[in-house]
């Protein structure tokens, strides 16, 4: 990242640290491969560990071991569904 210098009136190199943001909790104790997730009633982004239900267009209440997820045209949704060998399946990648 770089930072305006007026003293020097150029542009230089600025490390920001995580700790430098007032909006981000770090009394919360994070692990790895969480992400920051917002909180509307702190006003802090908070650590937070991702499931398939946090995201708004994937319904998995069910899920089964050996299913994969699938776009459901009738419920604009990615639902979880058995594998079947000799039906045509579209891979998003």
């Amino acid at each position: 990242m770089l930072e305006f210098n007026t003293a020097s009136q150029t542009f230089v190199p600025f490390t920001i640290e995580l700790d430098d943001l007032a909006d981000v909790d770090q009394a919360a104790a994070s692990t790895a491969g969480q992400i920051l997730r917002f909180n509307s009633s702190t006003g802090n982004y908070e650590p937070h560990t991702m499931i398939l239900d946090d995201l708004a267009d994937v319904d998995s209440p069910s899920v089964a071991a050996g299913q994969h997820l699938e776009f459901s045209g009738t419920t604009s949704t990615f639902v979880p569904v058995d594998l079947e060998l000799n039906k045509k399946h579209t891979c998003f990648i």
